[in-house]
């Protein structure tokens, strides 16, 4: 929910967001990222992946070319801020 209000997610973008969880306030390689969501390591396509991080973003932040909570990691991956970190 956001706002109070409920919104969807697709399976893949589920899937990112379970990877990013399950490393909470740390940073997720984004090889790793990909062959969580796609089962493979065959035709990365790292495009594809920034347009799931851009989607996610949408719907989760309130202002998504400045996230709180889905935060890039400069040539390395990506990292799920948790609340309480953000808060700090």
């Amino acid at each position: 929910m956001k706002n109070g209000l409920p919104f969807s997610l697709s399976r893949l973008e589920l899937r990112l967001l379970q990877r990013l969880a399950y490393n909470l306030d740390e940073t997720v390689p984004l090889l790793s990222i990909y062959k969580f969501m796609w089962l493979s390591e065959e035709n990365i396509d790292l495009h594809l992946l920034y347009v799931y991080i851009n989607r996610v973003r949408n719907k989760i932040e309130d202002h998504p070319r400045k996230p709180r909570f889905i935060i890039s990691v400069r040539g390395t991956g990506y990292m799920l801020r948790s609340y309480s970190s953000e808060k700090s």
